[in-house]
């Protein structure tokens, strides 16, 4: 329903801050009136537009200067800057206009002559900006400056119309038109792609279009027409660089396929997704387009040359900081000038049944608080994208077409996009080069396993920094490496237990011994034939979008840390206790069941000598570690060690207990030391 605004009065006179707002653009009371500016409360807003901020409205004329449906309200009053906990907010809306109008063309009341007659005359130049104060500081300057609402406005995508019908009543053939946006459009893609598409529909309506690049004014603050008119006047206008239609053109051809990367001297290749040094951007956007240039004395010709050089000189190419990954940052040109080259995924969350999903998660996470830990270790980054989870899933069994990977693929690729999604295999986790692992947020490492066991080691080593890394050096094949965020997170299949050569005291992965019974065949064809679409399985299903809103919006992650422990299983230990080593094991019985390694124990302390005479006792066809090698495995077990000396100048003891222990962490050093050389002489040895 509409809401009424008839008994809300707009104010008659103009409040000290929509003067305010105005001189900042160069324009008095005077020009406020011409105008028809309007100071409006925050009631009246509140009942016309829904944002109960106070500001001023303007209304948009036509050519004739008649006021048509349309106006727009600048707010001069915005909410605190700082969101829940300190949290930043993004930039408040700073204009609104009635729901459902269709955008106009800003004609501002301001010019020597009336617009009817400067859309005829062709021989007048005609500027456009985006806003209306730019455009009316712009006439009061002496310029026919004409304003957009937005950078889109001049067209309107809801009526199909490619440019707003106002443009039909302007001559524009042969007409020299000059875009000037803000000093930013050249690292804002949406500002670009507008300039882009405006410049190509001017053309093709005859005119000659110039771009007039604005520059940053001090401190990289962002400089607007009215800004430069009122620092440097119409003379600051004029001499600003004028860009032709034809390097437009081109330019924008090499503006669309790479961008200038400040921080780092190279360009990216928005096509192939790597960066390039500058002869490698020659060689591969030299091809790409052309402009003219005037060669000889007295018979000059022109000639078509490559655009790369006068594009990599030009304030008109596209430039930014560096590059980015932020899933779920759907701006490709982030606050701070980088690129951001995470790609949205298609599917969308749709509510619908997933039982069927959720009972095979059931079946293969066997127990109802694993599949719960897993499933709000699937929906965290979901619901809080970009986020590195610390944790790692491991799943195996013995058993062939169970589905393990099944549980997570193709799901995972459908939710994230083939873009933030990637299966990587054993060579791929040994190789030189990782852009496979680059700009993705989900991984899967299916059926990995090596026999060696030193090999096992150093890929467990590689696995761990992945797993918890939160920047990536990215080494591609001819391409220079460069930092980025790391956001993957990961999910380990095998046959083996021990694929995964997880330490004792390592608490990074949650591991799930999945059945080795498979399901019927049925269960898993139609699982498969909802989560894809059935006229192309390569795309979702709707199973695809239902499971997405489940994770969205039924799983509850308040209680999910992903910086803490994965949830501890008895799995687990089994694969911790399947890739030790000898020694390792042995340190670890001894913690847990020193009974069974020394039956019928009466000492409660042991030395390293005591224990490698145990060890071989119980590994009799295992070659006996070293102190050390012995030293090292007992330093991962939680088991009560003393070192000393009996006197000084006496030899170092160590010693461990075995039994009571509880009664050893308390006792001092003497009392070892008494203990263990009673025990030594009562013994004899």
């Amino acid at each position: 329903m509409k809401k009424d605004t008839t008994k809300v009065a707009v104010g008659d006179a103009l409040t000290p801050e929509t003067l305010a707002d105005l001189e900042r653009s160069g324009l008095d009371r005077k020009d406020a009136q011409r105008m028809g500016v309007r100071s409006v409360t925050a009631e009246w807003c509140d009942a016309a537009l829904g944002i109960p901020r106070a500001g001023y409205r303007m209304p948009y004329l036509d050519m004739d200067g008649k006021p048509t449906e349309f106006y727009r309200v600048r707010f001069t009053e915005f909410p605190p800057s700082g969101g829940k906990f300190g949290t930043p907010l993004k930039q408040p809306v700073r204009y609104a206009q009635p729901e459902g109008t269709r955008p106009y063309i800003y004609f501002p009341p301001l010019v020597g002559d009336d617009w009817r007659k400067i859309a005829a005359d062709t021989s007048q130049v005609i500027v456009f900006t985006e806003g209306e104060k730019k455009a009316a500081a712009a006439c009061n300057h002496g310029f026919n400056c004409l304003g957009l609402g937005g950078v889109w406005s001049f067209k309107s995508n809801a009526r199909g119309w490619a440019l707003l019908p106002e443009f039909a009543d302007i001559d524009f053939k042969g007409r020299r038109v000059e875009i000037c946006y803000d000093s930013d459009v050249m690292t804002k893609q949406q500002v670009h792609a507008a300039l882009t598409e405006l410049t190509s529909r001017l053309i093709e309506l005859g005119a000659t279009v110039d771009l007039v690049y604005l520059v940053p004014q001090p401190g990289e603050r962002k400089q607007a027409l009215d800004d430069l008119l009122v620092s440097h006047g119409a003379e600051g206008f004029k001499a600003l660089p004028r860009e032709t239609s034809q390097q437009t053109r081109a330019f924008t051809i090499l503006n669309n396929r790479a961008v200038y990367l400040r921080d780092q001297g190279m360009f990216w290749d928005l096509e192939e997704q790597v960066l390039m040094d500058t002869a490698h951007a020659r060689l591969t956007l030299g091809p790409l387009a052309t402009v003219l240039e005037t060669k000889g004395g007295k018979n000059p010709v022109t000639v078509p040359i490559p655009a790369f050089d006068k594009w990599v000189l030009s304030p008109a190419r596209r430039g930014a900081r560096k590059l980015a990954y932020e899933p779920g940052t759907f701006e490709t040109t982030l606050p701070d000038q980088s690129i951001n080259v995470w790609v949205a995924p298609e599917v969308r969350p749709k509510r619908g049944a997933v039982k069927l999903w959720l009972d095979f998660v059931h079946y293969l996470f066997r127990t109802p608080e694993q599949a719960d830990w897993f499933l709000k270790w699937l929906a965290y980054p979901v619901q809080r994208p970009g986020t590195k989870m610390l944790q790692a899933v491991f799943v195996y069994s013995d058993g062939q077409g169970v589905g393990k990977t099944f549980a997570v693929e193709p799901l995972m690729r459908f939710i994230y996009g083939d873009d933030n999604f990637t299966n990587l295999s054993n060579a791929d986790l040994h190789s030189a080069f990782n852009a496979q692992l680059a700009n993705r947020q989900f991984a899967v490492l299916n059926e990995i396993y090596i026999d060696n066991a030193r090999e096992r080691r150093d890929l467990m080593a590689n696995i761990k920094d992945m797993v918890t890394r939160e920047q990536m050096v990215v080494n591609r094949k001819y391409a220079q490496p460069y930092v980025m965020r790391d956001c993957v997170n990961y999910y380990v299949t095998s046959n083996h237990a021990d694929a995964l050569a997880i330490e004792p005291e390592d608490r990074r992965f949650f591991v799930v011994e999945a059945p080795t019974e498979a399901l019927p065949e049925s269960t898993y064809t139609e699982l498969d034939a909802w989560l894809r679409n059935p006229a192309d399985p390569t795309k979702p299903g709707p199973g695809a979008s239902a499971i997405l809103y489940h994770l969205l919006h039924r799983i509850d992650i308040s209680d999910f840390n992903p910086k803490r422990a994965a949830m501890q299983t008895g799995a687990r230990e089994s694969t911790v206790r399947a890739s030790m080593s000898h020694v390792n094991e042995f340190a670890m019985r001894l913690a847990e069941y020193p009974e069974e390694l020394i039956p019928n124990a009466f000492r409660d302390l042991y030395t390293p000598a005591d224990l490698l005479r145990i060890f071989r006792d119980n590994y009799p066809n295992v070659g006996t570690p070293t102190v050390t090698a012995l030293g090292n495995a007992l330093r991962t077990i939680d088991l009560p060690k003393f070192r000393g000396r009996q006197r000084n100048g006496a030899p170092l003891v160590t010693l461990y207990a075995l039994r009571n222990q509880s009664k050893w962490r308390a006792a001092p050093g003497n009392a070892w030391l008494t203990y263990h050389f009673t025990d030594v002489n009562s013994n004899g040895s």
